[in-house]
Order: C-alpha cells, then structure tokens, then sequence
C-alpha cells in the first residue's frame, strides 16, 4: 500500500513495477504509482517517457500511456 515515484534510467532491459492489481513495464520513463488495498484501484500518472499498464485480475490488453495520462485499474480492467 502506498504511493511511489519512480525515475527510471533509459537501458536494454525492461524496468517491471507491480501494484495490488496492476503491472506496469517501463524503459527511460518517469511515472507515480498509487496503489491501496483499501481503495481496489491502483492509479498510474505518466511525467515522462512511455509506460504499458496491465490489469492483474482482467488479464487484459496493455494500454500504453504517455507523458501527461493517467488511468486505475480496478477489478473490472483499465480505466
């Protein structure tokens, strides 16, 4: 539970960061996680770079976001 920015270093490899119910895989990005038990959602903000959000329990396509999108993730997918 909690809330956490990450500045990630562009490299070959795929930075991976998981939330309650979201997966989110960046290369050379700067992006927030808000992800609390209590409120089902987590929330991802994109400041820069690129990142690909995927639900956890849905399974589903990921949306990718750039700088300035947002989305959550419930239990009923990508919003």
């Amino acid at each position: 539970d909690g809330e956490v920015f990450f500045e990630v270093q562009k490299k070959k490899k795929v930075f991976t960061a998981t939330g309650n119910l979201s997966q989110i895989q960046v290369l050379g990005t700067s992006f927030m996680i808000r992800s609390r038990k209590d409120e089902n959602k987590d929330e991802v903000y994109v400041t820069s770079g690129k990142v690909s959000v995927t639900s956890i329990p849905k399974g589903n396509n990921p949306v990718l976001l750039v700088p300035d999108q947002k989305c959550s993730v419930d239990f009923s997918g990508i919003h």
